[in-house]
């Protein structure tokens, strides 16, 4: 049976265990990975009001996290929320658990008061899988992230 529960301390290390998997799976495994900056980037998502951790345990094991943070957006007063990571377990993927972390995702960012929710694919690992299930639950694009080595 699957859970979905908010982000404690004691679960911050096994989220930068699964930071650290999603990173050598996808475009990020360029990148150096440290994990006292990883750790104290995901510590954030419990620590504060404003940012949140979802994770989803399937019997008892963690398999999946949503992390997020909600801020106003620059230019005025409406509230909007963004997606800091989002990875399910290989193993996990295609079998509705995503659908259970977006709706955890939606309900808090709906309590923050958030006009908006975003949700980032860049990984380059089954993108058109997983925009097409986000556009399911009523996620469209809204205009295109550009990247450039220096």
């Amino acid at each position: 049976m699957a859970v979905i529960r908010r982000m404690e301390v004691a679960d911050v290390r096994r989220v930068v265990e699964m930071g650290h998997s999603l990173r050598n799976e996808s475009r990020y495994a360029e990148y150096d990975f440290n994990f006292d900056r990883a750790t104290d980037f995901v510590a954030r998502h419990v620590s504060s009001d404003t940012y949140a951790g979802f994770l989803l345990e399937v019997e008892g094991e963690i398999v999946g996290v949503l992390l997020a943070y909600s801020t106003y957006i620059y230019f005025g007063h409406d509230v909007v929320a963004q997606e800091s990571a989002f990875f399910i377990e290989p193993e996990y993927r295609g079998k509705k658990y995503l659908e259970l972390l977006v709706n955890a995702y939606l309900k808090w960012a709906h309590k923050q008061g958030a006009k908006c929710a975003y949700l980032g694919v860049t990984t380059g690992v089954n993108e058109d899988r997983t925009v097409a299930s986000l556009e399911k639950h009523g996620f469209h694009r809204f205009g295109s992230l550009l990247r450039r080595k220096i």
